[in-house]
């Protein structure tokens, strides 16, 4: 039901947009500590990635494929 998502800058919007499309509710933190060798190349890969994720959320919707037990991070205390 919640999230905290930590991964690079460029990743993060994808990542929320995906989690908001699925009724995750999250936070995100950027994780970046430098400049990435391959700026361009990373925006362009990420760029098919958000059109990708954009198709997956809105027009096909599978079903998780690797769906173990549920775990709880922060188990409620008894």
């Amino acid at each position: 039901d919640e999230a905290v998502l930590i991964t690079q800058e460029f990743h993060l919007p994808r990542a929320l947009y995906l989690c908001e499309s699925f009724g995750i509710d999250s936070i995100g933190y950027s994780a970046d500590k430098r400049v990435y060798a391959n700026e361009r190349e990373d925006a362009f890969r990420e760029f098919l990635a958000r059109v990708q994720a954009f198709y997956e959320a809105t027009l096909f919707r599978h079903d998780p494929k690797f769906l173990g037990e549920r775990v709880e991070i922060f188990p409620e205390e008894s």
